[in-house]
């Protein structure tokens, strides 16, 4: 039996009336850039992550290039990102004119850990990109820590896991926990193919 790799087809079907009532009004209206969809977007994201603002961006690469450009920069700074990747993690790094820096990912969640950005990070670091894969998010409390003690940011790219959840404490303990796209500084919510990309706002406390 063939087992597809990704299936967009069946992925379609199960939202096949919302999505085409909402490509036919954008059709009907004409207005293909922004908008009050992109408003309305753009404000879900940012009440579910419980961030100050999100932005929509054109894509997925545009998410993680803004933010990177927007921070403060020496020549030869690097960023740690994911071995296992989307090549657009480093490309946007490298667009953003630092040196991406691969460090190893868990072999059971394919998710960066804070042992294995700390083995990547150099004098030279200025942040690490944690990408969260399948769903789930990469240990966000360990890694903020790791950059803090080391005076760098944190930027989420959050694509695979918009609305995953995390906690630090055993189950029933009080937390805040850490929610995808909300538990750093800035994140990047992908939606590369769609155009429904943002950047998450600030969330205190950590990195990103």
């Amino acid at each position: 039996m063939e087992i597809p790799l990704l299936d967009l087809t069946a992925q379609y079907e199960s939202l096949s009336g919302e999505l085409d009532e909402a490509v036919r009004a954008i059709v009907r209206s004409q207005r293909f850039v922004l908008g009050e969809p992109v408003e309305r977007l753009e404000t879900s994201l940012a009440e579910m992550l419980g961030v100050g603002y999100a932005v929509g961006c054109a894509s997925g690469t545009d998410a993680l290039l803004l933010p990177l450009r927007a921070f403060w920069r020496q020549s030869e700074d690097e960023v740690v990102v994911p071995a296992f990747t989307f090549f657009a993690t480093a490309g946007a790094v490298w667009n953003a004119r630092y040196r991406p820096v691969f460090c190893d990912v868990d072999p059971l969640t394919f998710n960066v850990t804070a042992e294995t950005v700390a083995a990547a990070w150099t004098d030279r670091t200025r942040g690490v990109i944690p990408v969260h894969l399948f769903g789930q998010m990469a240990p966000m409390e360990q890694i903020g820590a790791v950059a803090r003690e080391r005076g760098g940011f944190v930027l989420e790219d959050a694509a695979h896991a918009i609305g995953a959840a995390q906690c630090a404490t055993p189950a029933g303990a009080d937390s805040e926990g850490a929610e995808a796209g909300g538990a750093a500084e800035d994140a990047a919510e992908t939606g590369v193919g769609t155009d429904q990309s943002a950047v998450g706002g600030v969330k205190a406390g950590a990195a990103g």
